[in-house]
């Protein structure tokens, strides 16, 4: 089992949410459960560099606040949108160094396509020794995708092995490691490329399928403001 973080940790977990789905949950859930981190802070990006959204920063935002009520220790946090009105993108060492002077214990939560693209995000040489990382992997392969691009970070020098195969060394005393989380192997890509197809064919059908990855609330909300062309 991998040694659970202390001393009020708080876990940073960014990203499009286009839609925000149950794995999303989930992964929010083992970060507290198994991790033992103390708070965590959804951060919808406002203006990813990396990606297109297709939904507005809005409603992704309303749409985290519905998917994560009621959870325990976890908090949707609004800044990157707030930063959105300057023009300036959603760089995730803006919203570190942000964070950081609230809370010191920062952990940033990363996922194998994000460990893959990372010598593409801005300063991220800097940006891998401002806080601790938490690499997570959905069964059945995650893990295994991320050691991979881990491995990567090695050889740039950026990252160093331990005595633990699941956790390495990074700078200023911070660290790298896995989590496997038992959040379903789904993506909102997927999510929105099955919405695509199925809205031609039956509603029904498509809330069979929406009801397996999102709550009832997440699903009511993207139909009444007719997202991803439903």
């Amino acid at each position: 089992m991998i040694k659970n973080f202390a001393d009020k940790y708080t876990a940073i977990f960014g990203g499009t949410f286009d839609p925000p789905h149950l794995g999303h949950r989930q992964v929010a859930q083992d970060l507290i459960q198994i991790l033992g981190v103390s708070r965590v802070l959804v951060v919808p990006s406002a203006r990813p560099p990396h990606k297109t959204t297709l939904s507005s920063s809005v409603d992704r935002l309303k749409m985290c606040e519905l998917l994560f009520a009621g959870l325990s220790g976890v908090e949707v946090n609004d800044l990157e949108l707030k930063r959105e009105a300057s023009g300036r993108p959603s760089y995730s060492i803006d919203t570190i160094l942000e964070l950081k002077s609230q809370f010191p214990k920062l952990a940033f939560i990363i996922g194998s396509d994000q460990i893959e693209s990372l010598p593409t995000w801005h300063r991220f040489q800097e940006l891998l020794g401002l806080c601790d990382w938490i690499a997570v992997g959905r069964k059945p392969d995650g893990l295994n995708r991320n050691l991979a691009a881990i491995q990567q970070l090695v050889g740039l020098g950026l990252a160093r092995s331990t005595a633990s195969d699941q956790v390495w060394a990074l700078s200023r005393g911070h660290t790298l490691r896995q989590l496997e989380t038992r959040a379903p192997d789904m993506s909102s890509t997927e999510i929105r490329r099955q919405i695509a197809v199925q809205t031609v064919e039956k509603t029904a059908i498509l809330d069979d399928f929406l009801s397996k990855y999102l709550p009832t609330d997440v699903t009511r909300y993207l139909m009444d403001r007719k997202l991803y062309g439903t």
